[in-house]
């Protein structure tokens, strides 16, 4: 597995506005999960499947999308006024 670093960028759009931008890019993507909380990949033998450990009070919601070996993340929080998120790649063989 080989991690590319996050990247963390601020907005002063509101977190349902970054949220609308990110579920709209990635959209062409079939599998998309969305989740208050933390997403976990879990890898059997021969399949990785990603769950969402929800926890409804969290302020973190995540988007998660994967194609064959490469996964993408954005994760959008409210901080103060603004909206932090964070872009990653995931890439896995």
């Amino acid at each position: 597995m080989r991690a590319q670093i996050p990247a963390k960028f601020e907005s002063d759009d509101d977190p349902a506005t970054v949220l609308e931008f990110y579920r709209a890019a990635m959209s062409p993507h079939p599998d998309v999960l969305e989740c208050r909380g933390r997403i976990n990949i879990r890898r059997g033998r021969r399949t990785e499947t990603r769950v969402c450990l929800e926890r409804p009070s969290s302020r973190l919601v995540q988007l998660a999308t994967r194609t064959r070996s490469h996964y993408r993340v954005v994760a959008v929080e409210p901080r103060g006024t603004a909206t932090e998120f964070t872009l990653a790649s995931v890439y896995v063989r």
